[in-house]
């Protein structure tokens, strides 16, 4: 049985944590809000990195910056072309 997947709006998650500082019991601000606890502490901490524009929705798919197998193979970082050097060098004495 799968659940389906719940998106809070900003506003709702803006609320929450205003909520948060002020309450006595965060498992009973998750109970009433019906969000788990983990949420709660996962968008404090947000908050306070980045503001409310790090309680936006972001935009589906991979995170900024990580690398994806579809990526053109020209773009190589210096660590696979380490990987790659070290691989032949091992072939090498292998054989």
């Amino acid at each position: 049985m799968s659940k389906k997947r719940v998106r809070y709006s900003t506003e709702f998650k803006l609320d929450a944590v205003r909520r948060m500082a002020d309450c006595e019991s965060v498992s009973g601000l998750a109970k009433e809000l019906g969000v788990r606890r983990k949420f709660l502490y996962l968008w404090r901490d947000r908050m306070k990195a980045g503001g409310k524009s790090a309680l936006e929705r972001r935009k589906p798919g991979p995170p900024p910056g990580s690398s994806s197998k579809n990526s053109s193979p020209a773009v190589v970082s210096a660590a696979e072309l380490r990987i790659a050097e070290l691989e032949r060098q091992l072939g090498r004495k292998a054989a």
